[in-house]
C-alpha cells in the first residue's frame, strides 16, 4: 500500500493542455483511489482534486483567421488542425501537411459548389466525333467534352492521360493541368429517348428540362422527379401523373399547384393533404372528398361552386 500511495502522490500535478484524454481519466481515478486510501471524505473540496473536463468541452485555444475572400473571421478548432493532421497524406513515409483552410466556411461551400453545373446547359461541340451536342460546358471553356455515348465507351483510353506526380510542385496546379487535358462528360444522361435536354436522369423518354429525375415520361421543367408521366413544373414529385405545379408530393393524380400531398386526385391549391379526392384550396385534410377551403360540401354544391 505504501508504494502504491507514493505512485499516486508523484503523480499530483495539474492538468495541463497537452494531457491526454486517457492521461485525465487515469490520473483522475488515480486521485480517488488516494483519497479513499488516505481516508478523505471531502474529495470534491481537496486543492488538489482534478476535475474531469470532457475533451470536446475543454477549453482550448483556438485560431480566428480572416477569410481572404469574404473578409470575415472565421474559427478553426484544435479538432480541425487535429484532422488535417489525420488526413495529410504519406508518401515514402514522409507526411505532408495540409494546411489549415484561407477561407470561411461559407466560402469553402461556395467554391465546391461552383464545380456542380446542374440546370444551365449549352449547344457545343464533341470533341471526339465533332457532333453538336448538348452540355454543361460551353464551347469556350478549355477543356475536352465528350458526348456520354463516347465518353463511356472504349473508344477511348483514359490512362493514356496518366502522369507522374511532380512533389516540387504544388498539387493544385498539377490538378488543374489534368482536369483540363482529360475528357470531361458532357451530361449524366443515360438509357434515355427523346430527351436530349435532361441532366443527372435515368431512363427517361420524352422528357425537357428536368434534372436529377428518373423513370419519366413526357414531363417538363422539374427536378427531382421519379416514376411520373405528364408533369411539368414540379420539384420533388415521385409515381404522380397528370400534375402542374406539384412540390414533395407523391401517388398523386391530376392536380394542381399542391404541395406535401400524397395519395391525392383532382385536387387543386392543397397543401399537406392525404388520401383526398376533389378538393381545392384546403390543408391538412386527411381521406376528404368535395372540400373547398376546409368546408365540406355535396358532390352537386362542389360542382356548382367550382364552376
Amino acid at each position: 500500500m505504501a508504494r502504491a500511495q507514493k505512485t499516486l502522490h508523484s503523480e499530483m500535478r495539474p492538468l495541463q493542455k497537452s494531457d491526454s484524454h486517457h492521461s485525465i481519466l487515469r490520473k483522475s481515478s488515480n486521485y480517488l483511489l488516494r483519497s479513499m486510501l488516505s481516508g478523505r471524505s471531502n474529495i470534491g473540496t481537496s486543492e488538489n482534486h482534478f476535475t474531469i473536463i470532457p475533451k470536446c468541452h475543454r477549453v482550448t485555444e483556438r485560431i480566428m483567421p480572416t477569410c481572404a475572400l469574404c473578409k470575415n473571421p472565421f474559427e478553426i478548432t484544435p479538432e480541425d488542425l487535429d484532422f488535417f493532421k489525420k488526413i495529410s497524406p504519406i508518401f515514402d513515409q514522409k507526411t505532408y501537411q495540409i494546411p489549415p483552410p484561407k477561407l470561411s466556411p461559407l466560402c469553402r461551400r461556395r467554391r465546391r459548389m461552383s464545380f456542380r453545373n446542374e440546370r444551365r446547359l449549352y449547344k457545343r461541340q464533341c470533341d471526339f466525333t465533332k457532333k453538336n451536342i448538348i452540355s454543361v460546358y460551353a464551347q469556350e471553356k478549355p477543356i475536352k467534352v465528350y458526348e456520354h455515348q463516347v465518353w463511356w465507351s472504349d473508344k477511348w483510353n483514359p490512362l493514356d492521360y496518366g502522369r507522374d506526380f511532380d512533389f516540387t510542385r504544388p498539387f493544385f496546379e498539377q490538378f488543374h493541368e489534368l482536369s483540363l487535358a482529360v475528357p470531361h462528360l458532357n451530361l449524366v444522361n443515360k438509357a434515355s429517348e427523346n430527351s436530349d435536354y435532361c441532366n443527372y436522369s435515368f431512363r427517361n423518354k420524352n422528357c425537357y428540362l428536368i434534372f436529377a429525375s428518373h423513370y419519366c415520361e413526357d414531363c417538363q421543367y422539374g427536378n427531382y422527379l421519379w416514376k411520373n408521366k405528364d408533369c411539368y413544373d414540379c420539384l420533388e414529385v415521385l409515381k404522380s401523373e397528370l400534375v402542374y405545379e406539384g412540390m414533395y408530393s407523391e401517388n398523386c393524380y391530376n392536380c394542381q399547384f399542391i404541395q406535401y400531398c400524397f395519395g391525392c386526385s383532382d385536387s387543386a391549391f392543397c397543401y399537406d393533404c392525404s388520401g383526398c379526392k376533389n378538393c381545392l384550396f384546403s390543408a391538412n385534410l386527411r381521406n376528404k372528398e368535395y372540400y373547398i377551403l376546409n368546408k365540406a360540401y355535396s358532390r352537386k354544391e362542389y360542382e356548382e361552386k367550382k364552376d
